[in-house]
């Protein structure tokens, strides 16, 4: 289940801080929250990996975030199966 969206899919793990902004130090990656594709997309389309960082680094504080409100509300209401990023399906 996607921790963002809540719909029942297959998720992907999100960084909750970018690894571009952490030591390469396998250790230093931090917590994780697993979050479908599309939320997953629309995350990274959002913000720049520094205000990712910054101030959205727990799913609290993306689930709250303004900019993803309307996003959020639309996608809670689309099929699990749907996957909106490509043409491409994601069991191909």
């Amino acid at each position: 289940m996607c921790e963002l969206c809540k719909r029942p899919t297959e998720t992907t793990r999100h960084h909750l801080v970018p690894r571009s902004r952490k030591r390469r130090d396998r250790e230093a990656f931090g917590p994780v929250a697993d979050l479908c594709p599309d939320c997953h997309r629309k995350c990274h389309a959002t913000w720049d990996n520094a205000t990712l960082a910054r101030d959205y680094n727990t799913v609290e504080k993306l689930a709250s975030a303004p900019e993803l409100q309307t996003y959020i509300k639309w996608i809670r209401k689309q099929a699990p199966t749907v996957y909106f990023g490509s043409k491409e399906r994601l069991d191909d």
